[in-house]
């Protein structure tokens, strides 16, 4: 049985968790993460979820800052992360401007989301921002049925006999056999007075 992921309550800090344990996972057609630097790092436009460098097909390394959603990516979404990615690239020239060029290409700038409409897909090529779709699926195995030990079963019938033996249903157990010995006894008088009358 496979559950959807809008079935169950995930949480965007649990597919970050996932992420940041799987830098490996996020992977593009000319470039994939190296490692992570940073996660939830403050930038003066507010936090990226996670920040880290990669390496594309010629070898050139550059930093890739991640945004994140649970659902799907709108606007704000592609807005968000080209903040921070121009955050990024400032403090970028501030460092090279102290310390010389860095050889480090443009930040990449990746958005993850279950979902994104054509419009904003549009919006996302127009803006440079790579988009990553993710789908999670559950399963729920069903293993072998469970059933009592051997020795909870002598307990519990050990438990059941007890309870038979209580005065309680030992009274119950008297009148009930004495109803059966009635009914059993009716019956055997109209028997035996259908037989009379058939002589």
């Amino acid at each position: 049985m496979k559950l959807e992921h809008n079935e169950i309550n995930l949480a965007e800090a649990d597919l970050e968790d996932w992420l940041y344990e799987n830098p490996g996972a996020i992977y593009l057609w000319d470039f994939s993460i190296d490692r992570w630097l940073a996660r939830q790092f403050s930038v003066p436009s507010g936090i990226i979820d996670l920040l880290g460098t990669g390496y594309n097909q010629m070898g050139d390394m550059c930093l890739v800052v991640i945004e994140l959603k649970k659902a799907g990516i709108n606007s704000d979404a592609l807005a968000q992360v080209c903040r921070y990615a121009a955050d990024i690239e400032n403090s970028l020239v501030e460092i090279e401007g102290l310390y010389g060029p860095l050889g480090i290409t443009p930040v990449r700038k990746i958005c993850i989301g279950d979902s994104i409409d054509s419009s904003t897909m549009f919006e996302a090529n127009a803006l440079g921002v790579e988009v990553i779709q993710y789908s999670v699926n559950y399963e729920l195995n069903l293993s072998n049925s469970i059933t009592w030990t051997d020795e909870y079963n002598k307990k519990i019938t050990t438990e059941y006999l007890r309870i038979a033996d209580s005065p309680e249903l030992v009274e119950f157990r008297n009148i009930a056999v004495a109803n059966l010995e009635n009914i059993h006894n009716s019956q055997k008088t109209i028997k035996e007075a259908n037989v009379e009358e058939n002589d």
